[in-house]
């Protein structure tokens, strides 16, 4: 039932196991034999960003900085957002930043979907950020991605990566109208 997966994978998140969807949980009963790979998330019980890509023409406006800082920016942005969570992967995205450039003033976990943050800039400016699901994007008003991102994310979706979205910008961060940060 979907009250099951979704509490299977919520138990999961919360062990550290991150489960992709109902489908996984379901196919698992059958299973008599596993075999892992070795990827940094086995061996070194936990994930680690493997890459990024900026696809936002006006993020620098956004967050306030030079054009050739935005990826750099960008990733101090999602870290300020994420520390606050207790997710798996939030670690991994907090981890890959040393700069402190933005505060968390508010934080919102949006179960299965990410997170939504208000910052504040060291300029003093807001930045509203959405970090997580495709859902979460469309939920926040974020236009739809191109054809050509969105084929490379579900390219490497299906080689087993987990794609975090990033969205900034949005007039009023989501779950916060239901008090939930």
């Amino acid at each position: 039932t979907p009250t099951a997966v979704m509490v299977g994978t919520g138990v999961g998140a919360r062990l550290g196991v991150l489960i992709k969807g109902g489908r996984p949980l379901e196919v698992a009963r059958g299973v008599t034999c596993v075999v892992f790979d070795k990827t940094g998330t086995l061996t070194r019980g936990r994930p680690q960003v493997v890459r990024t890509e900026l696809v936002a023409e006006d993020a620098a406006a956004l967050l306030g900085c030079a054009a050739d800082d935005v990826a750099d920016a960008v990733r101090d942005a999602v870290a300020a957002a994420e520390a606050n969570s207790a997710h798996p992967l939030a670690r991994a995205l907090v981890d890959q930043v040393d700069a402190k450039r933005f505060a968390c003033e508010a934080f919102a976990s949006l179960d299965g979907r990410g997170v939504s943050a208000s910052l504040r800039a060291a300029d003093g400016r807001e930045v509203v950020l959405h970090v997580g699901t495709r859902e979460l994007l469309r939920d926040c008003g974020a236009r739809a991605l191109a054809p050509a991102v969105e084929e490379r994310a579900r390219k490497w979706e299906a080689g087993g990566a987990t794609v975090v979205f990033v969205h900034a910008g949005a007039s009023r961060r989501v779950g916060a109208e239901a008090g939930n940060g």
